[in-house]
């Protein structure tokens, strides 16, 4: 600021236009003086020494006073205890001005400024003790004196805060500057003014800037450190210098011209009787505003909860993710908010949130997708934060949803390019779907359900909270999907991923999905895991031996390929090693069936063996292996089909065959179609496996009768030759016959 000088030092004549302020000055301490008898001195005095409990309010009270006086530049300069302030607002010191800086409740701010009671200057001698006041011409001063009582109590004369007096000294405003506020005689010498100056500008949170920023302010000077305040395409910037710092915000404003009652609770709080709306005018428009925080990227950086403001900032939170400036109605501390139910003001405020929010979703629909995940963080349920606007804002849920119902702002799962959906057509991922699908959009849930669903993982768990706040998301019955049209598209737009497959029948393990057709069988159709079945090994096949013939026989009894799960399924499933919760509700609810127990009833369902082709039966089997003679329960012979125990391995099988039919008289011979198997001697060593008659074995046996060679080939029907077992010079052996 200019140099002090004081009117002695340059030996001036009072006289003229600085004669009648100085009068004007003194007639408003004696006015003062004698307008406040005893209890009403004693009223003032109580109001102005708990009118601000926090010293440091008079930084927030003075930046809005100039505001209020249309300051686009403000400067505070800290000199050991004391304190210099400067703006360079337009409206001009004068009469009214002089008065309500020295008056209780005689606020002279027009009606788009929301100060009251005329007690925000005063909250300066809190601090000080000493405030000086000088612009266009007028040079006022107030010095707060000392009262000694018993005890040599002493406290602070407060009614000193209504005795202007002309200061002597001037006190010129620095170029570019209208108006000069200096505060000496500090109430704590030791305390830090830096510490009141970074509340309002604060590298960690420069917040309140930006709110005055968009009141206009362009520059606020503090000390050496200056900070550039702009305003331009819906963002806000504030710039420190010299370091280049600099932080941003993206605004949102809610315009709304209050009604009768409103404006008559506003016109209340100020004490207003002078209030006159010119006919067919319309009343000024009044704007709510919300701040998000952007990060060095220009993404949303939410805080977890907002802050609300009243140019000034409060100690109100909000439950979203933005800060919210508004011509509130506070209290006398500044620091809270008059109440809010009942109160036709600040209900009109608060009806605007639900506007905000919904340009706030509107414009993270243009946004990128990095840029929504993190915006999204804005939104929350209005109950998660304790306070009375929460309260408030549990009683609009239907503006809310009047508001946002139509809107397409809710972003869709799976989709290939990022597409909206109402809250009212979207759909949500029912049960475990949700965990499994939620977050894998790959795997193409959209397409599963063939209907638009919320992205929970995108939205995250504040705005997921806010959705089912509102009631967003239809819910999904599983007989209102179209699973026959659904699923071919979606295994095949996933690729045949067994995991998502696997993760499917994970979420239809709950009882109620338990009957969807999410299991695909070798007819690539899809069935309800209960109607699939498995055919441990693969059916009679064309490229068989005699395997057209046995599958024609066993066509009733075989599963259906629609009903078999396909082989690549049953592979995947068998190479699951990790028991997979979807792999293990298939095997519980899915009919595992075997080859040999089909085999055995067709035999039985075929006249007992005779209308089934046995020798084919067997042909085929033996083309299955060596060992596979499970799968012949019953064999042909002469006198029809038998078990092949009851069944005789004769001629023209083997040779000698018709001394075996000596030996087993009653026991039927395999009939001579057998003979007819290509592999003669694989297929009689098949018989023999099965168990039936005609086999013999030799063993040692000390001390039975000799026969000789002749007899004992001929009786088995074998070539002579044999190297039979001999016992001290004779043939000794005993016949083992099955």
């Amino acid at each position: 600021m200019g140099e002090v000088t004081s009117e002695r030092d340059r030996g001036a004549t009072v006289d003229g236009p600085e004669a009648e302020r100085r009068g004007f000055v003194e007639q408003v301490r004696h006015e003062n003086e004698r307008h406040f008898g005893p209890p009403a001195r004693k009223m003032v005095e109580t109001m102005l020494a708990a009118g601000h409990p926090h010293p440091w309010a008079y930084v927030y009270e003075l930046s809005q006073n100039a505001i209020d006086a249309g300051a686009r530049r403000i400067s505070w300069l800290t000199n050991g205890g004391s304190l210099s302030f400067q703006h360079d607002g337009d409206v001009a010191l004068d009469k009214p001005a002089v008065r309500g800086l020295s008056s209780i409740g005689a606020s002279t701010k027009g009606q788009d400024a929301i100060g009251f009671m005329g007690v925000g200057f005063k909250s300066v001698f809190n601090r000080f003790r000493t405030a000086r006041v000088s612009g266009s011409g007028w040079r006022i001063r107030f010095d707060i004196g000392m009262r000694h009582g018993a005890l040599d109590t002493t406290f602070p004369d407060w009614f000193d805060a209504l005795r202007p007096h002309w200061d002597p000294e001037r006190l010129d405003p620095d170029a570019g500057y209208t108006t000069a506020f200096s505060f000496t005689n500090p109430v704590d010498p030791a305390a830090c003014l830096g510490d009141d100056l970074a509340r309002l500008a604060s590298p960690d949170d420069p917040t309140p800037l930006s709110v005055l920023a968009l009141r206009g302010l362009e520059q606020v000077c503090i000390d050496d450190v200056t900070w550039d305040l702009s305003v331009r395409d819906g963002v806000v910037e504030v710039r420190r210098a010299p370091d280049g710092l600099s932080r941003r915000w993206r605004f949102f404003v809610s315009c709304y011209r209050p009604d009768d009652a409103a404006m008559r609770r506003f016109l209340q709080a100020r004490q207003d009787l002078t209030y006159q709306e010119a006919s067919g005018s319309e009343r000024p428009k009044r704007s709510v505003v919300a701040l998000v925080p952007l990060d060095q990227d220009g993404l949303p950086n939410p805080p977890s909860q907002g802050q609300v403001y009243a140019t000034l900032p409060t100690r109100v939170p909000i439950p979203f993710g933005f800060h919210l400036q508004a011509d509130w109605l506070v209290n006398l501390e500044r620091q809270s908010l008059r109440a809010i139910r009942g109160d036709p003001w600040q209900e009109a405020i608060v009806q605007q949130i639900p506007v905000l929010v919904r340009e706030i979703l509107l414009w993270l629909k243009e946004e990128s997708e990095s840029a929504r995940s993190r915006g999204y963080r804005i939104l929350s349920g209005p109950t998660r934060v304790e306070g009375e606007i929460s309260d408030v804002l549990g009683v609009l849920r239907s503006e809310f949803v009047g508001l946002l119902g139509d809107l397409e702002i809710v972003p869709v799962l799976g989709s290939e390019t990022r597409r909206f959906s109402t809250p009212q057509e979207i759909a949500r991922l029912p049960g475990r779907f949700l965990s499994e699908f939620g977050k894998r959009p790959a795997w193409r849930p959209d397409l599963l359900f063939e209907r638009d669903l919320m992205d929970e993982g995108l939205l995250g768990s504040r705005a997921v909270q806010f959705a089912n706040w509102l009631g967003w998301g239809l819910d999904i019955d599983p007989d209102d999907v179209e699973w026959a049209a659904t699923l071919p598209l979606w295994w095949s737009t996933v690729d045949e991923d067994s995991a998502a497959l696997f993760a499917l029948w994970s979420c239809v393990s709950e009882r109620e999905w338990h009957h969807a057709p999410v299991v695909p069988t070798e007819a690539n159709r899809w069935l309800p895991a209960s109607d699939t079945c498995w055919l441990n090994e693969g059916p009679p096949s064309g490229k068989e031996p005699s395997g057209a013939v046995v599958a024609e026989a066993l066509a009733r009894f075989l599963p259906a390929p629609q009903q078999r799960l396909s082989p690549r399924i049953r592979a995947l499933v068998n190479q699951d090693r990790t028991s997979h919760p979807g792999v293990t509700w298939l095997r519980e609810r899915h009919l595992e069936k075997r080859l040999a127990d089909i085999v055995r009833r067709g035999c039985a369902d075929a006249d007992d063996g005779n209308d089934f082709p046995l020798v084919e039966l067997l042909d085929w089997a033996v083309a299955r292996g060596a060992n596979r003679q499970d799968l012949v329960p019953l064999v042909l012979t002469e006198d029809g089909a038998h078990k092949p125990s009851v069944a005789l391995l004769a001629d023209p099988l083997v040779p000698g065959g018709e001394d075996r039919r000596r030996l087993f008289r009653s026991v039927p011979a395999l009939v001579q179609d057998y003979a007819l198997i290509d592999d003669q001697q694989t297929a009689v060593r098949f018989i023999e496996r099965l168990g039936v008659c005609g086999n013999a074995t030799l063993k040692e046996r000390p001390n039975h009768v000799g026969y000789d060679e002749q007899t004992v080939a001929k009786l088995l029907g074998i070539e002579m030759g044999l190297d039979l077992p001999r016992f001290h010079g004779r043939l000794v052996f005993g016949v083992d016959v099955v």
